[in-house]
């Protein structure tokens, strides 16, 4: 599956998807990106990227789409 699909169709085990989340920052534009999240046992989706731990965007975002992360390369 390479396609976006709607966020409802995610596996919620836990493991790391890409994702597309939206936000409103406090002058109410709105605000969209590509990052990495998962599913939190606590029930919410949680980002997985450090740069969203420091911003305090790492709990309770709202992803509208996701996909699989990609395959690591191979090394040689």
């Amino acid at each position: 599956m390479s396609e976006w699909q709607p966020i409802e169709t995610a596996p919620k085990d836990g493991s790391a998807i890409l994702a597309v989340v939206r936000w409103m920052w406090s002058d109410e534009t709105l605000g969209e990106a590509q990052d990495v999240v998962h599913w939190h046992q606590a029930g919410f989706w949680a980002c997985a990227t450090p740069m969203n731990y420091l911003q305090a965007l790492d709990e309770g975002v709202n992803p509208t789409h996701w996909r699989p992360l990609p395959a690591p390369p191979v090394s040689t």
